[in-house]
């Protein structure tokens, strides 16, 4: 599991987990294909992003439950 480096703020840390999430999503020539294969990215970046997050800021956005990476940072 990567975690935040404590000294990378939230938004690097999640800059980083978006790049990853880029690199592992399939590419399609079907557009609803893509569709949810963009859609699962996205949930694999939230859920990767919020428990990779440390310390008490990590325990609030994880209690907070986001539904974006946009929400939760």
């Amino acid at each position: 599991m990567d975690r935040q480096c404590k000294n990378k703020s939230p938004q690097e840390f999640a800059d980083r987990r978006r790049g990853l999430a880029q690199r592992i999503t399939r590419q399609s020539d079907d557009r609803v294909a893509q569709g949810v294969h963009r859609e699962n990215a996205e949930r694999m970046l939230l859920a990767s992003y919020v428990e990779g997050l440390i310390d008490v800021p990590g325990r609030q956005v994880r209690y907070a439950s986001p539904v974006s990476i946009e929400e939760a940072l």
